[in-house]
């Protein structure tokens, strides 16, 4: 493992012996110019708060209490598309998703059908609520599969 800094026109390979862990130790300097010295453990406590993260059924969540702001992360199991026509395209019914923790308000949602061999071709989500969001997801074949990768950020 190296870490490549340049020098000049050219670039110096410094070896590192392993990667940064949360017991090294940090120095650096307070907003008020004195020299401090921590550990990464210590220091990414600091700003980040104690962190939480829980993962079930619904996806992962991970909580950065400093911040109140939750972000949530799943692969939607595969749902068949068979509604629509062959003019329009087909659809799935609808799904939903409930969030692996709610949010104390709805959240940011953005998804992404996953590529299926060309046949998935868009999504719809509806309005997201504190504990769910509802969605569609969009494609050619009548009977093809598809599975959405959805992200959720709010404060929780």
């Amino acid at each position: 493992m190296s870490r490549r800094i340049r020098r000049g026109r050219r670039g110096i390979d410094l070896p590192l012996k392993n990667p940064p862990a949360s017991t090294d130790r940090v120095i650096g300097h307070d907003p008020n110019g004195a020299m401090f010295q921590a550990t990464i453990a210590a220091l990414t406590s600091a700003v980040l708060g104690n962190v939480s993260v829980v993962e079930n059924a619904n996806g992962i969540s991970v909580r950065v209490p400093t911040a109140r702001v939750q972000i949530c992360a799943h692969l939607t199991g595969a749902a068949t598309l068979n509604e629509g026509d062959t003019n329009s395209g087909y659809r799935t019914p609808t799904q939903t998703w409930n969030y692996p923790q709610p949010f104390s308000s709805a959240p940011y949602v953005v998804g992404s059908p996953v590529f299926a061999g060309g046949h998935i071709f868009g999504v719809r989500l509806n309005p997201p609520e504190a504990t769910l969001v509802n969605f569609r997801i969009y494609g050619l074949v009548l009977g093809a599969a598809g599975q959405l990768s959805v992200i959720a950020v709010g404060r929780y």
